[in-house]
């Protein structure tokens, strides 16, 4: 009975020796389940079946299980390859990456789009990414007043002038089409606010936010201009919403005093989609709304 404290370290300090030589040996070689997957980005129409098997291969020769496919394309990078994306034979070559992929035992996926975003030419204006518009107007009170309130400006130029494209590439005849027929404003409300015109600007009819080639910031001294304002009281705001007519005519009994009108809307914010081939620029799709997101995936 006094060697049994003995047999149980004995056995202890085995089952933990055990224990780390099997931990050793599944760090050493994991199932496939805890294997990293990486992006495998074709770039520019870059591909081709020899090269879509060796990346493949070295991929499996150093522990990698599985890829996620994306394919970029941008003004600055790698020459333009002999693979144009969306055509037969670009549809051959990805049958035949996952084909591939298969036969290495790698799990294969995708992005739900060409680069980083989701939409292309086949979003229209109503079902792209949307941003909040305004315009005002003032006038006097104490008085009927009729008149049409300036539906807010909605540009797309500006994106234009920002979309990513290799030289001697250019925009979709089917998307510039739709960018010049297709409204995509809808109202949202109509709020009338007193207050002395003097302090007219409590909102800007202008963009607020500025593209510096990466992304969108708001300035100080876009900041400063609301710093002054005079914030408004729910005695000095009056919903219009239904006084107004699908064709943005007022029709209001006014009361005495000086008022902003606003007319607030959404629009298309003519976000594009980047860094993908040429041929798939296009409109990003509304992700908020699943009329956007359906006439993606659709």
């Amino acid at each position: 009975m006094k060697k049994t404290p003995l047999l149980i370290l004995v056995f202890v300090y085995l089952s933990i020796s055990l224990a780390g030589q099997n931990r050793e040996t599944k760090f050493l070689n994991p199932p496939d389940s805890h294997k990293p997957w990486v992006f495998w980005f074709w770039i520019n129409g870059n591909i081709s079946r020899e090269g879509i098997t060796r990346d493949l291969e070295a991929m499996k020769r150093v522990g990698i299980n599985g890829v996620l496919w994306m394919e970029v394309s941008g003004p600055f990078w790698a020459p333009t390859g002999n693979i144009v994306a969306g055509t037969q034979e670009w549809d051959e070559m990805m049958q035949w990456a996952i084909t591939e992929a298969d036969r290495l035992g790698m799990e294969f996926d995708m992005t739900v789009d060409f680069g980083y975003g989701s939409g292309g030419p086949h979003i229209s204006p109503k079902n792209s990414m949307k941003k909040l518009v305004w315009s005002e107007t003032l006038i006097s009170g104490g008085e009927s007043v009729s008149l049409n309130l300036k539906k807010p400006l909605v540009d797309y130029q500006p994106m234009l002038d920002k979309v990513w494209l290799r030289p001697g590439e250019e925009l979709s005849s089917s998307v510039l089409e739709d960018l010049e027929e297709i409204d995509s404003y809808d109202d949202i409300a109509v709020f009338a606010i007193k207050s002395p015109w003097e302090k007219k600007s409590r909102i800007e009819d202008q963009e607020l936010y500025k593209y510096d080639g990466r992304g969108y910031s708001l300035s100080n001294s876009e900041i400063n201009k609301f710093q002054d304002l005079i914030p408004v009281s729910n005695n000095s705001l009056i919903d219009l919403t239904d006084l107004m007519g699908n064709d943005g005519k007022l029709n209001w009994s006014a009361p005495e005093g000086n008022w902003t009108i606003i007319r607030f809307g959404f629009a298309s914010n003519f976000q594009m989609t980047r860094p993908c081939p040429g041929a798939s620029v296009g409109l990003e799709c509304d992700r908020l709304n699943t009329d956007g997101i359906d006439a993606h995936f659709e």
